[in-house]
């Protein structure tokens, strides 16, 4: 039995329970304030000093306030305390006025406060405020480590302290330019001139119309890793770019069949290096299909008749049903959905909504009850005003024993053999050529089909396809037996 440390509610208490009534302020239920709920009242359910007639012990010695007390502060006059020591006085510069305006808007102060203490980096912040240092992204990029760093960067963008960039290209070069200065020098000088004029090239063209995707970074690094393992694969046989004889390159690509860069560079290389050999590109497809609709249905049965809480529910059905990749599900906004008295819609496209089933739009209606007021994910993560991550909607997945991979794969197949590639591009968000390749390997024939689009018919389209997957999983026709480990 836990030592009784404290006196509250009419008794003595455990350090547990003492410490849980002094930190959760809670709604008085005879005054309806916020307070420290630590006396009996006549009903014999907790009530504030105030309202059971004794004396008040728990209110902040600054402003009397009870709300996330913590010593002889509340937690509001603590955050200020600390930003004060952090970025200066409020009103002394922009960047501390900046700073304190987006801290102090945060719904519990004490998980602002455990940051600006906890994190080396806020140092950095610190020197950026009293002029140590100039506010610009050159000094966030002297911060170590890519999340961190990343995180610093976007909470100034978000405060108006820094302009808005291109995250993922950003990103990218800092990357390039710190991979090259591990290379020897002559493949150091090939690989920044293929990613300066080639690849970088590309994003910026892109990115004036969309940011970078993370994919399109991931993508990038690994066609640079590949030609430095091209470039040591050449330097151990004895041949360069120039001398590259067509066995050569065939022999390399033997080893590595599915390297879809490779035709690319050696356009490239012939026109920069003056390279003899070619490569032909591959026909782009998209994965096959590993799993059975029945096996898709029965995962979908038991996300939605699981016990686990809605909003991990919610993530995996919206992967099973629309097969919504998990990075972008991860980075959801409750704003991506409409909600009405009827139903609610998910926008995955601009300009077209696309309704959730009703199993989907009850857990969503029931996970958006417990988001805090001031969060701004439809998953928030544990770190400060950060989505969660994709490895843990992965391993929420891993309970139904079927890759999340295959899954998706599997809604996508399913969708494309019920509409055409303009529908399911905006249906689920895929690019218009991926949303082609689905439809062309689905067999469906829509590609080929002239159809006028109607926004009405095409929602009521949408509309059957998903529901025939709601009606079958309801129906009891599909067990939860049927999924198979691989």
């Amino acid at each position: 039995m836990a030592r009784p440390i404290g006196r509250m509610l009419g008794g003595f208490v455990c350090s547990s329970c003492y410490g849980d009534i002094k930190r959760h302020a809670r709604a008085c239920p005879i005054c309806g304030e916020h307070r420290i709920l630590s006396e009996l009242g006549d009903a014999g359910n907790a009530v504030c000093a105030t309202c059971a007639g004794a004396p008040e012990r728990y209110g902040c010695t600054r402003c009397g306030s009870e709300r996330f007390y913590v010593g002889a502060l509340c937690g509001a006059c603590l955050l200020s305390d600390s930003l004060d020591a952090a970025f200066g006085q409020r009103e002394s510069t922009p960047f501390a006025t900046a700073l304190h305006d987006h801290f102090n808007g945060r719904q519990d102060p004490r998980n602002a406060r455990a940051w600006l203490l906890g994190d080396g980096f806020s140092s950095v912040l610190s020197d950026m405020a009293f002029g140590r240092l100039p506010v610009d992204h050159a000094t966030v990029d002297s911060i170590p480590g890519g999340p961190r760093r990343q995180f610093v960067r976007e909470l100034l963008i978000e405060c108006d302290v820094l302009p808005s960039i291109d995250h993922q290209l950003h990103n990218l070069e800092l990357w390039i330019t710190e991979f090259c200065a591990k290379l020897p020098a002559n493949h150091a000088l090939i690989v920044h001139e293929y990613a300066t004029w080639t690849i970088l090239r590309r994003l910026r063209r892109s990115a004036e119309y969309e940011d970078t995707r993370k994919t399109q970074g991931r993508a990038a690094r690994h066609t640079l890793r590949g030609i430095v393992k091209f470039l040591e694969w050449m330097d151990d046989n004895d041949v360069s770019l120039r001398t590259l004889p067509q066995p050569a390159l065939e022999t390399f690509l033997s080893s590595v069949p599915h390297e879809s860069w490779m035709p690319a560079f050696i356009v490239w290389a012939r026109r920069a290096h003056g390279t003899r050999a070619s490569a032909q590109p591959a026909r782009r497809t998209p994965p096959s299909l590993r799993i059975s609709e029945l096996q898709r249905l029965a995962v979908y049965r038991a996300i939605i008749n699981d016990d686990r809480p809605p909003g991990h529910r919610l993530a995996c059905a919206l992967l099973v049903v629309f097969g919504i990749s998990i990075n972008r599900i991860s980075q959801l906004r409750p704003s991506t959905f409409e909600v009405t008295n009827d139903q609610v819609r998910v926008t995955l496209s601009p300009g077209k909504s696309t309704p959730l089933p009703g199993p989907l739009a009850t857990l969503f209606r029931l996970h958006v009850l417990n988001l805090p007021a001031d969060n701004e994910w439809l998953f928030p993560g544990r770190r400060f005003n950060r989505h969660i991550t994709p490895d843990a909607i992965g391993t929420w997945m891993k309970r139904y024993g079927i890759p999340s991979t295959h899954l998706r794969v599997a809604a996508l197949y399913q969708l494309a053999g019920e509409m055409s590639s303009k529908l399911l591009s905006e249906t689920t968000g895929l690019s218009a050529s991926t949303a082609g390749q689905y439809v062309s390997a689905s067999g469906s024939g829509w590609n080929e089909i002239p159809v006028l689009y109607d926004p009405d018919w095409a929602s009521d389209l949408v509309d059957d396809a998903v529901g025939e997957m709601t009606s079958a999983v309801e129906s009891e026709e599909h067990p939860l037996s049927f999924i198979e480990d691989e």
